[in-house]
């Protein structure tokens, strides 16, 4: 549980996570102890979060900076002999410092013509960030996603590829521009690719309109559309929307979708079976992202959230109501 209280402390968890974290300190009076402990030396010891100008640090200088004294903490707040404390504090420095360079550059603009947030993924790495309205982009490696204020509506702008769940806002349509064109939506979860000329919009979960000058077509879940340039957006129907996907293992984004959903693709990541044995449960909405967690992680976390009641059998988990783990 360490893990999660130093990803929620440095504010890397996302709704889901907080509130799991949340419901387990509310469990006994010794767990919103060790959160509270946990929260005071992290006040004392995290660092500023500082993006570096030329990459990411090397794994042995974060190490390395961790042992070092803490300037202005009290001795008797970090004791270096106390082995209860410090591999998880410096555990949660490496944490802070990887966080820092992990959530990419943002900056917030003032009003003018400039872009209110400009989030960038690494290189070498992906990036998951929760936008102003709550919504989540998931940005594949090197893509650069701007915000913008746009009265009426919620607009972004994606350099690369991103997966989004958009939170639903009937009065503040979502869009994406891309390319020369355009992805409109109210809330829901599809995946757009810019390269060169082209754009692919991959759709998961909801309806999506698709658009530039020479037209627009409407793409339903399940469906693929491409437009390259001006001429009109084709849209068509695929077998498997996941196939067109690219993401590292564990890589899962939700908003508000419901639990039966959730589930089936969970199931269908990891190749292991996680099932709802109660009509009551398929309905209720989760809004998460997911990232290299095991699939016994992601289950649990899940069962807790949902206030089910799950049993495992044979590497098989089923949720049912009645009460959580």
């Amino acid at each position: 549980m360490d893990d999660l209280i130093i990803k929620v402390l440095s504010g890397a968890a996302s709704p889901f996570e907080e509130e799991r974290l949340r419901r387990w300190r509310d469990t006994t009076p010794e767990s919103e102890e060790h959160f509270q402990e946990m929260a005071r030396v992290w006040s004392l010891t995290a660092p500023e979060p500082v993006v570096p100008a030329s990459g990411p640090p090397e794994v042995e200088e974060i190490l390395a900076a961790a042992t070092l004294p803490f300037e202005g903490v009290r001795r008797s707040a970090v004791s270096d002999t106390d082995p209860t404390r410090r591999p998880w504090l410096k555990w949660g420095l490496l944490a802070a410092s990887v966080a820092a360079v992990g959530l990419g550059i943002q900056v917030v603009g003032n009003g003018g013509p400039g872009p209110l947030a400009i989030h960038e993924a690494a290189q070498n790495g992906s990036l998951t960030v929760t936008l102003e309205d709550g919504s989540f982009a998931r940005l594949a490696e090197g893509s650069t996603l701007r915000e913008w204020e746009v009265e009426g509506r919620r607009e972004v702008s994606l350099d690369g590829r991103a997966f989004f769940a958009v939170a639903r806002d009937e009065d503040r349509p979502f869009v994406v521009r891309a390319g020369s064109g355009e992805v409109r939506v109210l809330g829901t979860r599809f995946q757009v690719d810019t390269e060169g000329a082209e754009v692919e919009t991959v759709v998961v979960e909801g309806l999506v309109r698709v658009s530039n000058e020479g037209g627009s077509v409407e793409v339903p879940a399940g469906s693929v559309a491409r437009m390259v340039g001006r001429e009109e957006p084709v849209a068509r129907e695929v077998n498997d929307v996941f196939a067109f996907m690219s993401w590292p293992q564990g890589t899962l984004v939700f908003q508000a979708t419901p639990l039966a959903q959730v589930v089936e693709e969970v199931s269908r990541e990891y190749g292991r079976i996680l099932r709802i044995d109660s009509p009551d449960l398929s309905q209720r909405r989760v809004t998460a992202w997911f990232q290299g967690e095991s699939f016994e992680a992601i289950a649990e976390s899940l069962c807790v959230v949902t206030e089910a009641a799950c049993r495992t059998e044979g590497g098989a988990v089923t949720m049912g109501s009645g009460g959580g783990l």
